[in-house]
């Protein structure tokens, strides 16, 4: 049985509406409730069914972390589960089949803290050889790609890689039915020129 309204979920439901900057009335009829019963859920007036989160969290592409917070707040349990990525099966299997369809360029599986879980054989010479302090566990690799002892003196165009990086940070903290595998990214390192691609080549050819 829920427990009584507090307001809690409706601070949640306000603050992710006016993140994706959408009035009440557009989530509402998208939604498919009344712009009065969301008024009441983000008062705190109300207190919305776990059904009725799960149509809100849709229509405000709320991640599947964020969404198990919202049921929580509603004194709901949890609907979303979390498992380690080895335990994860043919999605694994997936995520190490499309990382090695990279090669030869380097590639790498993340989570949302960007703690590194997989990689495929380009990408492991670069990682060899990292300083203690950035070897882990968890390789942390937007601090190995940003860190002057790290790849940072190995990336030709470091300052739009920087900016990249932090713009996808910053999308995740404002933004399957499992959080590890909803968390999951592949990121994959192109060549920026023929000489760097040969050298990858040379890097993931078995000798003759």
């Amino acid at each position: 049985m829920a427990s009584r309204p507090d307001g809690q979920v409706g601070m949640l439901v306000k603050r992710w509406r006016e993140r994706r900057r959408r009035s009440q009335l557009d989530v509402s009829l998208a939604a498919d409730l009344s712009a009065k019963h969301l008024s009441y859920i983000e008062t705190g007036r109300s207190n919305p069914s776990r059904q009725m989160i799960e149509r809100i969290c849709d229509e405000l592409d709320v991640p599947l972390r964020e969404r198990n917070r919202f049921y929580l707040a509603a004194g709901l349990a949890p609907a979303h589960s979390e498992r380690p990525f080895a335990d994860l099966g043919a999605a694994e299997a997936a995520v190490r089949a499309v990382l090695a369809g990279m090669e030869p360029n380097p590639a790498v599986a993340v989570n949302v803290r960007w703690d590194l879980w997989a990689t495929n054989r380009a990408m492991q010479p670069f990682l060899g050889d990292l300083p203690a302090e950035l070897a882990g566990p968890p390789v942390n690799m937007l601090r190995v790609t940003l860190h002057p002892d790290g790849l940072a003196p190995r990336i030709r165009n470091l300052q739009q890689w920087r900016a990249h990086a932090l713009r996808r940070v910053r999308r995740q903290l404002e933004s399957p039915r499992d959080v590890t595998l909803d968390e999951i990214a592949i990121e994959t390192f192109f060549p920026a020129d023929a000489t760097t691609a040969r050298i990858l080549r040379s890097l993931t050819t078995p000798p003759a």
